[in-house]
């Protein structure tokens, strides 16, 4: 049957053309009842004629009240309709638990499917409130399934039950639809009253009652009988007062819709159901001692309490079953609401909320010592409902469809993202917005990424979204505006190529990725016109990389920057954080060598309003941060010259072994959330001192006194962040070490560490090898071409090869005069990365242990080693390198013109490159594998 919009279609029912005006090609028609009864019987009229017009039917299956039509299983136990209309309405059933985005998407696929034209019914979607528990989401499902049906020309029926929905579902849905009636059951009969028509008239009508072999029990006409009316069925006026009052009044009334008191929806509720059951009187498990006053639970409402902290749980927190059971564990009923008393919107608070949130609260069940020094947490959370609705209300949500298949996922993501940073919010989460700042009244805060999919189990997404400091300072709108701003970047972030490729990657374009967020206070402390914490950085809870024999890889490792954490998740520039091991502290990396102290240092400027990168201004650092060389002093007094220059940035004074001092509190508070997690675990942390205020200075302590002691008054640790870290230990068993002595001629490097990774023993195909000496003559921009240069090299290379990166300085840097500055989508597929540190002296393969890039090198299974020219256990044949150099530049090569470039291809040598590299050990060997004829 060919459909023209608009076109007359019978309902099949007398009654529903006289309330409705008569139905049109492209109508959605939202029935309001209590009574399935009824909405079946107007689902098996349309039927019906949709059959005799020999149109395509589809019901969509995904409610828990009995079926519309008569179901039995098919011979591959699905569904299939039964009955009358067993050859005519096909049934689709759908999984609504997988999370709204498969939902929604499954059945826009079938829409897609079946093309123009047609009739699809919908169980109630008030069912879907048990699964996501937010009319906001129900109100987005229909503005986007509804216009989608009208433009296919098909004709669509919804359910919504009374007295459920807030107007953040209602109002939506009721702009939406073309067609909406409420249907009534008062006294064995049916009632009618349309709500939105085209043609119809208002008032109440008396719908006639069905034939009495087809009337159901308990005064509800249509009971489950198959079929089609028979009888009459002609809707009636109804004129008589008191017949209009009966029927209205027997459902009851609960308010105005518009009240303030409506915009409370299912979400809310269960919360607040929560709630009053804690001020009751129970008291939950996981909680510390309920208040004075409480009295006693009883079985029945602690039951009511562990379901809805079940329940609860998945709401807001996890649908991820690992994640779920950990959650359920440590973070108590309490917690839960109070979570939800600092949520704007609805939904999941997201991957790095939940992980920051779980590590205090593990901590603080185990009683662990840093609970003491831990600072107060008064973090909001941005549900990511909001993300979904922002979507949608700025058309943005039929695009991002594409980002779910691998074939279409990068064609609008620009575009999409510009739209993503033009568009607005509702008004009600602006006011929202606008409470949360005006609670940090002037405190710098971040606005933290913190995705569905983000730092859980096996995705870390570790610098694939952003996170944007906000300075927070000046009037309210200036404030908001500078708010808005970050939370679109950050939404429009989610359409970047680097986070749509690791997701690609990681096969989970396809998964339901919504952007919550997490709003966090910033650590620190104003220091003239600038902000910043003390110390920050990252800790690991197993330290991959053992500079000595001493160091337990176990206890853990940290990597430390003055000031704001960022300068410790990302390699910059220059300048040199502190790597420490957290069991032996003394051990430094460095030793022997000349250290590079840290320079530079990141914090906000409130005076200007942003993020900067500044140099250290030593007399703004507290004194234990701080060395003073007082013999370099007095000579520098005696020649004239300051004596600034006998102060430097050092971290000796907190490196100490004591129980009460930051790196044991570290140290427990990594292995105590390991344990909890099951797997290795990477904190994110920051650390000041300042006078002891709950420990004043006593038996005559001076102030500075007191602030060289780490008392809970005077250390505060941030801790920021908590995320599974998916490091492959190495396996127990010892690596069989080829037999070659030092100086065999099949060597090719031979070096004492420093090796990351997991223990290996592999043939190597290709050497991409990028010569320092022709390398430091380049100049900035030809260095960054050549970084392009090798991604093309590598996505080129065949299926299944086994790569050796060597060249100088860093790979992964953003500075080319540090090292190669190539992204990790360029190396994508390498087996190894080897640093050299011949670029020029005092540059050392600085390593990249804590940051984002050695995030990616770990989820990729790369091995990293470090080679150094002045550690006399290194050796490089040199001359093995230059005779392959000269070979290998025939043809096409595809280096791209640079003379410092050089593709290996080790599978076209008379003897195999093997690779053996030993992190427990330390020791690495590339050589031939057979000795010269």
């Amino acid at each position: 049957m060919s459909m023209i919009l608009n076109q007359d279609f019978p309902s099949g029912d007398p009654g529903i053309d006289t309330v409705s005006g008569g139905l049109k090609i492209g109508d959605n028609v939202v029935w309001r009842t209590e009574s399935l009864a009824l909405y079946r019987r107007c689902c098996r009229a349309l039927a019906v004629q949709g059959r005799e017009h020999g149109m395509a039917m589809v019901y969509f299956r995904f409610a828990n009240h009995p079926p519309l039509f008569a179901l039995e299983q098919d011979d591959q136990g699905g569904w299939m309709v039964a009955g009358e209309f067993s050859h005519a309405v096909e049934v689709i059933q759908t999984h609504p638990e997988r999370g709204f985005e498969d939902f929604i998407t499954q059945i826009h696929r079938v829409i897609s499917r079946k093309g123009e034209g047609g009739i699809y019914f919908f169980d109630s979607l008030s069912d879907l409130q048990n699964i996501y528990y937010s009319d906001r989401m129900i109100g987005s499902f229909f503005r986007l399934t509804c216009p989608y049906l009208r433009r296919l020309k098909t004709i669509a029926y919804f359910c919504l039950d009374w007295f459920v929905h807030s107007n953040h579902a209602l109002t939506p849905i009721r702009r939406t639809t073309q067609l909406w009636i409420d249907g009534f059951v008062h006294r064995g009969q049916f009632y009618l009253q349309p709500i939105k028509t085209l043609g119809g008239k208002g008032g109440l009508y008396r719908w006639a009652r069905r034939s009495s072999e087809e009337v159901g029990i308990s005064g509800d006409p249509g009971g489950d009988s198959e079929g089609p009316d028979r009888g009459d069925t002609a809707a009636v006026p109804v004129q008589n007062s008191a017949e209009q009052s009966a029927v209205r009044s027997a459902l009851g009334w609960q308010g105005v819709p518009s009240a303030a008191y409506r915009q409370v929806d299912v979400w809310d509720s269960v919360f607040l159901r929560l709630k009053d059951l804690l001020q009751a009187g129970e008291s939950p498990k996981n909680t510390e001692s309920a208040p004075q006053g409480e009295g006693p639970s009883t079985p029945d409402t602690e039951e009511q309490i562990r379901e809805l902290h079940r329940i609860t749980t998945r709401m807001m927190l996890t649908n991820d079953p690992s994640m779920e059971e950990l959650a359920l564990a440590e973070i108590s009923p309490r917690d839960i609401v109070s979570i939800w008393q600092r949520m704007v919107g609805t939904g999941f608070i997201g991957g790095k909320a939940l992980g920051m949130l779980l590590a205090r609260a593990i901590l603080r069940n185990a009683r662990s010592r840093i609970q003491d020094y831990l600072e107060e947490h008064d973090s909001f959370y941005i549900g990511s409902d909001v993300f979904y609705t922002f979507l949608v209300d700025n058309d943005c949500w039929w695009d991002r469809q594409d980002q779910r298949s691998p074939e279409y996922y990068l064609r609008k993501n620009e575009s999409l993202a510009q739209r993503i940073l033009q568009g607005s919010f509702p008004q009600d989460v602006v006011n929202a917005f606008q409470d949360l700042l005006e609670y940090f009244a002037g405190s710098p805060i971040i606005v933290r990424s913190s995705s569905l999919l983000e730092d859980n189990f096996g995705n870390a997404f570790a610098g694939k979204y952003e996170s944007i400091f906000c300075a927070n300072q000046g009037s309210l709108p200036d404030r908001l505006e500078e708010f808005l701003n970050a939370v679109r970047r950050i939404y429009a972030g989610t359409m970047s190529r680097e986070a749509l490729e690791y997701r690609r990657d990681r096969g989970v374009l396809e998964k339901d990725e919504q952007m919550a967020l997490l709003v966090q206070r910033v650590s620190g402390t104003r220091r003239g016109d600038i902000f910043y914490p003390d110390l920050a950085g990252t800790v690991l809870s197993w330290n991959p990389y053992v500079w000595h024999q001493d160091i337990d890889p176990g206890t853990g490792m940290a990597r430390m920057v003055i000031g704001l954490g960022t300068r410790a998740v990302e390699q910059v520039g220059d300048d040199h954080p502190w790597i420490v091991s957290l069991g032996s502290p003394h051990r430094r990396l460095e030793e022997g060598r000349k250290r590079q102290h840290q320079q530079m240092m990141d914090c906000i400027n409130l005076d200007l309003g942003r993020f900067e990168t500044r140099s250290i201004a030593l007399e703004l650092l507290p004194p234990r941060l701080v060395r003073r060389d007082w013999r370099r002093r007095r000579v520098l007094r005696e020649m004239g010259l300051p004596e600034s220059q006998a102060v430097e940035v050092s971290l000796d004074a907190i490196l100490s072994s004591r129980e009460d001092s930051l790196i044991p509190l570290l140290r427990e508070a990594a292995s105590r959330l390991s344990r909890a997690y099951g797997v290795q675990v990477e904190l994110e942390f920051a650390a000041q001192w300042g006078p002891g205020q709950e420990n004043p200075p006593e038996n005559g302590r001076t102030p500075e006194q007191a602030q060289a002691d780490d008392l809970p008054g005077s250390l505060r640790i941030n801790l920021l962040q908590c995320r599974p870290f998916q490091l492959r230990l190495p396996a127990g068993e010892s690596l069989s070490r080829p037999e070659l002595v030092k100086h065999d001629p099949r060597i090719i490097i031979h070096a004492k560490g420093p090796v990351i990774g997991v223990g290996r023993s592999m043939a190597i195909s290709h050497i991409i090898y990028v010569d320092p000496q022709g390398y430091s003559r380049l100049d900035e921009g030809r260095r960054y071409a050549l970084g392009q240069a090798i991604g093309r090299l590598m996505h080129g290379l065949p299926a299944g090869h086994t790569t050796l990166l060597l060249g100088p300085g860093r790979w992964g840097t953003s500075t080319p005069a540090m090292g190669v500055p190539v992204s990790f989508r360029d190396i994508k597929g390498a087996s190894v990365i080897a640093e050299m540190d011949w670029m020029h002296e005092g540059l050392s393969p600085e390593l990249s242990l804590g940051t984002h890039f050695f995030h990616e090198m770990v989820e990729a299974d790369l091995l990293f080693i470090g080679l150094r020219r002045s550690d006399k256990d290194c050796v490089i044949n040199l001359e093995w390198f230059r005779e392959q150099m000269a070979g290998c530049r025939d043809g096409d090569d595809g280096l791209g013109g640079f003379e410092c470039l050089y593709c290996l291809p080790c599978g076209s040598q008379p003897r195999g490159i093997v690779l053996f590299a030993d992190p427990i050990g330390q020791e690495v060997l590339l050589y031939q594998d057979q000795p010269p004829s």
